[in-house]
């Protein structure tokens, strides 16, 4: 996936009971409000997933990392199985066995394939971008360090701290950016409880949340949630409402 887009990343993982969760997520650096790009994204690798499974195959579930834009009944219908809103990370629960379905292959085909993506698939990437993919994975665990990080790349600490600095950064500074970018998403397009949030930001209290918005934002979670929220109905086509001549008094 990461040959065809490299925004783009699909992570399995493993789940109790024979079944396995379909993750995918955008890799931006500054991720904007995108839940008509994460519906459209489902539901292309739902027609995917139909494809190479039938076109009655429906997930066990899907979930998605925003508040629904229409009523739960219409995902239900169009997705074929129970949806979950303001999720961590967007993706679909399937049956592990469903994902070891052999496919029927043409070996031709298969191998043009293959030459092709070896072909585009980017050589000599930097290191930054899958440290933060293992960040946003591990920030709710609250196991986010950077000796747990680094054993993900079989490295040593130092020398993970040395590949960040090469590339014009530090650990701690990427794993504030993440938690930045995660909590400007949640805060703008979910109704998240902050101490919830505070949980998938990966820390203890929620007193660390807003010291941290405050720093990120230049105010609490709550006074952030509430202008964007502001901000998104005065520009909706269709509002009838120009910017507030007068000053927005929030509180968090």
């Amino acid at each position: 996936m990461a040959a065809y887009s490299p925004v783009i990343a699909i992570r399995i993982t493993p789940l109790a009971g024979q079944r396995s969760f379909i993750a995918l997520e955008f890799l931006l650096d500054e991720p904007a409000s995108y839940p008509q790009t994460m519906e459209l994204a489902l539901g292309v690798a739902l027609g995917v997933i139909r494809l190479l499974l039938g076109a009655d195959y429906a997930p066990l579930a899907v979930h998605l990392p925003h508040d629904p834009l229409t009523p739960e009944a219409f995902y239900l219908q169009y997705f074929g199985c129970r949806p979950y809103f303001a999720e961590r990370v967007g993706g679909f629960t399937m049956r592990t066995a469903d994902l070891s379905r052999p496919l029927n292959r043409d070996d031709v085909a298969h191998r043009v394939v293959v030459d092709y993506l070896s072909s585009i698939t980017p050589l000599g990437e930097g290191i930054v971008e899958s440290v933060r993919t293992i960040v946003r994975q591990l920030l709710p665990t609250g196991a986010a360090t950077l000796n747990v990080v680094a054993e993900q790349f079989h490295l040593h600490p130092k020398t993970l701290q040395r590949r960040l600095a090469e590339e014009n950064t530090t650990f701690v500074i990427l794993v504030d950016r993440v938690r930045k970018d995660v909590a400007d998403r949640y805060l703008r397009t979910t109704g998240i409880g902050l101490t919830h949030l505070a949980r998938e930001l990966g820390y203890a209290e929620q007193s660390v949340l807003t010291r941290s918005c405050k720093r990120w934002f230049g105010t609490g979670p709550a006074a952030y949630r509430n202008q964007a929220r502001l901000q998104t109905t005065v520009s909706a086509p269709g509002s009838g409402r120009g910017p507030n001549p007068g000053n927005v008094s929030v509180s968090c």
